[in-house]
């Protein structure tokens, strides 16, 4: 199974707790050196892409995730923006509710369960 880009074995099946995820993401993103994650949204490739919100909180579960998503998938970056698929979009909008308490990641990870294309883009110091 993969969450987040992240393997765990099969033989766990679906039971992964929300606490390991966010422990692994913690480990491997050092948000000293983020600037800034900026949400845009739109396709790069249909229509012209419009921001949608600049994070505000650098210490939360989604700015960790995305941090997490901008450094290491594997899509293409247009212009700095890195494109979710919905499937990233949904685990971490789910693993934001759970563990996120503030009404800024509430708000984006309701807006990560529809369809509108999502970009991100992460800016270092």
């Amino acid at each position: 199974m993969f969450i987040l880009g992240m393997h765990f074995p099969a033989d766990r099946g679906n039971i992964i707790p929300s606490s390991e995820v966010a422990a692994l993401v913690d480990k491997a993103v050092d948000m000293s050196k983020v600037k800034e994650i900026k949400l845009h949204q739109g396709s790069t490739k249909s229509t012209k892409t419009e921001l949608y919100k600049t994070l505000t909180k650098n210490d939360t579960f989604l700015a960790k995730a995305l941090t997490h998503f901008y450094l290491n998938q594997e899509t293409a970056k247009e212009d700095g923006l890195k494109y979710m698929y919905f499937t990233n979009k949904y685990q971490i909008a789910e693993l934001s509710l759970e563990l996120d308490k503030d009404a800024e990641c509430f708000e984006i990870a309701k807006k990560f369960q529809d369809m509108e294309p999502i970009n991100v883009e992460v800016v270092f110091n």
